[in-house]
């Protein structure tokens, strides 16, 4: 029973600093939530080692709490990618409708050289 605690507690740390990193927890240095996905991603990978260097050797219990954090964490970072290139591509859009461009393509070029020959 005490080697099952020992495993739980260590799982629970990276999945905790995981979560953390996602921005799901506040950090306890901070008190405050940010997202810091290559926390989050070391926690999985090393998750992830610890899963593949113990195989065949776990409880089923001690199996099912490491591949539980690990789908919790993997879905949790996905998510968050998602959500960042999702952003990311609106800034771009809002960003790009700014631009007092006439042509269509957006292309400053052919915009400067339609007004030059326009004052010609």
């Amino acid at each position: 029973m005490v080697g099952i605690m020992r495993w739980e507690e260590l799982v629970q740390q990276f999945y905790t600093q995981g979560m953390i990193g996602l921005g799901k927890l506040h950090n306890p240095l901070t008190g405050q939530t940010q997202v810091d996905l290559r926390l989050a991603k070391i926690s999985i990978e090393v998750l992830a080692l610890l899963e593949e260097k113990t195989q065949g050797n776990l409880s089923e219990t001690e199996k099912r709490i490491l591949q539980d954090a690990l789908h919790v964490l993997r879905v949790n970072y996905a998510l968050e990618k998602e959500r960042q290139a999702q952003q990311a591509a609106q800034t771009s859009a809002e960003s790009g409708s700014d631009s007092p461009s006439s042509d269509p393509s957006g292309s400053p070029e052919a915009s400067s050289s339609s007004e030059s020959s326009a004052e010609q």
